[in-house]
């Protein structure tokens, strides 16, 4: 069992129920089991489509919100590792990351990617 295993059974169990709670722009929303399940399906298949497959990295760089929480969601449906970037951490900590832990181009003739996988409405 592993994570994945605990929110799919959270879903199916109480798909109407709320997830997640937050604040943005001072008022409180919120994301049902269900709309996060979906919403994190969508964002995996993006990232299945662009190539990556089980055991690859993504780099996430995405502040606390509702939207790191489908991001995280989709990598670990995927079986991808996440590798998490500090902002704070500056601009050699970034360097220093993609070095340890490139990007994968999709195809052999395109350059990396970056993909966004939440926007925000």
């Amino acid at each position: 069992m592993n994570i994945m295993d605990v929110f799919m059974t959270q879903a199916a169990e109480h798909g109407n129920s709320v997830a997640l709670i937050e604040s943005k722009e001072g008022e409180a929303q919120s994301l049902t089991f269900a709309q996060l399940e979906r919403t994190s399906a969508r964002a995996a298949a993006m990232l299945a489509q662009a190539g990556l497959r089980v055991g690859d990295g993504v780099l996430v760089f995405q502040p606390m919100s509702s939207e790191l929480y489908v991001a995280l969601l989709a990598i670990f449906r995927l079986g991808l590792v996440a590798l998490f970037i500090d902002p704070w951490a500056g601009k050699n900590h970034l360097e220093t990351c993609c070095r340890l832990f490139p990007p994968r181009p999709s195809s052999p003739r395109r350059r990396p990617t970056f993909y966004a996988l939440c926007r925000r409405p």
